[in-house]
């Protein structure tokens, strides 16, 4: 690369997407070297990636993740160190219901629900969501031998071989569309749910390493599990964009390609769409997969070859306020659709009820997802469409016919990685390769987490402050 012609801006730290990870990543860097020099690039108008939060007179309306999990820690570490927890919310625990569709009907989840899976057989049967039989399968979990095979299973397989086809089909398959919004035929039980496979090897039993984890844990975290924010998710996106003022952030700036300086080792070189050029020895990337794979194309056939093989799943989100007069709710939050329901809609939060503070009292908000995956891709369906679709959900599952006083569309193309077969070992050799490329970090959702917590605590590993997750 010939760069006589013009002489680069040099920056300590480039990062490249604006997102919870890039951010949290100038946070901790920051705090690590405060006279550093940290330039952000974010293509979009506005920092924040799927965290948005939208204000409309007295609602509060989440356009992507309404919270995070306590249990990984890093994200509520975060929170500490910014001095915010005391603006952070549980869910209304006079609400506590949540519900799967079933049948055409809404059926509670079962007590002893531990990271998804079902540990107790009685609380199952008073669900109605299996039959007799598959509780009782259930309950002879302990004596399904354990799999010799150590190659690669999918979480379809794992769980019906230790819990049974019906447990898998009607309850653990909708709750793991909710967030991973794939097809777990195809998504890798070691990538996504390396636990269970542990507590497989070591107790003979999915349930019961699930309890003694779960003791553990409850003597160890006195914190919510789910927790957000007063003001909703996008309060944290604004925190951060405050406590670096003097960090470089530029917005609406896209990048085209990424390329090694010659005779330099760890230097490189972004070219951004105006031409202009950066150079930095200190490289993070933050980026979809898809899209790191693009600005390392130039620079590295391997890693462009290896991100381009992740895929990606959709999402597509409609949010409806309602006079509170005008609906009769039950109480919860919300409910998941499984599969074998055959519907374009995978499930409906009830926000106002979720979340205290998230509408007045005189409104309902309520979020219906809908379902992007194979055939039944709803995104390319005009917004008129896709929102008789939701709204005839809500009338059909809940009696809701009268008109919203609000509605809202928001589409999430290409937004979930789907952690399919095969998802370790490439991410074991993007690792590798990485090495011949030192000062460069590749972060976000596209490797080992697909949440918030998992983000911050990537982040904070590169800076040199790993968190335990």
């Amino acid at each position: 690369m010939n760069l006589s012609f013009e002489s680069p801006q040099h920056c300590d730290t480039l990062i490249i997407g604006g997102g919870i990870s890039g951010l949290a990543a100038a946070y901790y860097l920051r705090k690590k070297q405060p006279q550093a020099n940290i330039v952000l690039l974010e293509k979009e108008k506005q920092l924040g990636g799927k965290l948005r939060t939208q204000y409309i007179d007295d609602l509060i309306l989440e356009q992507g993740p309404d919270c995070f999990i306590t249990r990984k820690p890093a994200a509520y570490h975060l929170c500490e160190d910014l001095g915010i927890v005391d603006q952070l919310q549980a869910r209304d625990p006079t609400q506590n219901f949540t519900f799967i569709k079933y049948q055409q009907r809404l059926c509670p989840l079962p007590e002893g629900l531990i990271n998804l899976i079902p540990t107790d057989p009685e609380a199952l049967a008073r669900t109605q969501l299996v039959s007799t039989a598959a509780c009782e399968r259930l309950a002879a979990e302990a004596t399904i031998p354990v799999r010799e095979d150590t190659s690669e299973e999918s979480v379809a397989s794992f769980i019906t071989r230790r819990l049974g086809r019906e447990v898998y089909a009607n309850l653990i398959e909708p709750l793991l569309a909710g967030v991973y919004g794939g097809d777990g035929e195809q998504l890798s039980i070691e990538a996504i749910f390396p636990i269970l496979v542990q507590h497989e090897r070591e107790y003979g039993s999915v349930i019961e390493g699930l309890k003694q984890h779960k003791q553990q844990a409850n003597q160890a975290v006195d914190t919510p599990f789910f927790v957000s924010f007063k003001q909703g998710m996008g309060f944290l996106i604004t925190t951060l964009g405050k406590q670096l003022s003097d960090v470089d952030i530029r917005l609406q700036t896209q990048v085209l390609q990424v390329e090694k300086i010659k005779h330099k080792k760890t230097s490189y070189c972004v070219t951004l769409a105006d031409n202009t050029m950066l150079t930095t020895n200190n490289l993070i990337i933050t980026t979809p997969a898809y899209i790191t794979a693009k600005l390392l194309e130039g620079m590295d056939s391997e890693l462009y070859r290896l991100h381009d093989e992740v895929l990606y799943g959709s999402a597509l989100l409609a949010t409806f306020a309602f006079n509170r007069a005008d609906v009769s709710m039950p109480r919860g939050y919300g409910y998941v659709v499984p599969r074998v329901e055959d519907s374009n809609v995978l499930g409906s939060t009830w926000s106002s009820q979720k979340w205290p503070g998230r509408a007045g009292a005189d409104k309902a908000l309520i979020r219906v997802f809908l379902n992007c995956y194979g055939s039944d891709d709803l995104l390319a369906y005009d917004d008129d469409a896709i929102y008789a679709i939701a709204r005839q959900e809500l009338q059909h599952t809940l009696g809701i016919a009268t008109q919203p006083i609000l509605q809202r569309l928001q589409r999430w193309p290409r937004s979930m990685p789907q952690y399919n077969l095969g998802h370790r070992t490439r991410i074991t050799q993007i690792e590798a390769r990485l090495k011949q490329h030192p000062g460069m970090h590749l972060i976000g959702t596209a490797y080992h987490g697909v949440g918030i917590p998992d983000s911050i605590a990537l982040a904070k590993k590169i800076s040199g402050v790993e968190d335990a997750t």
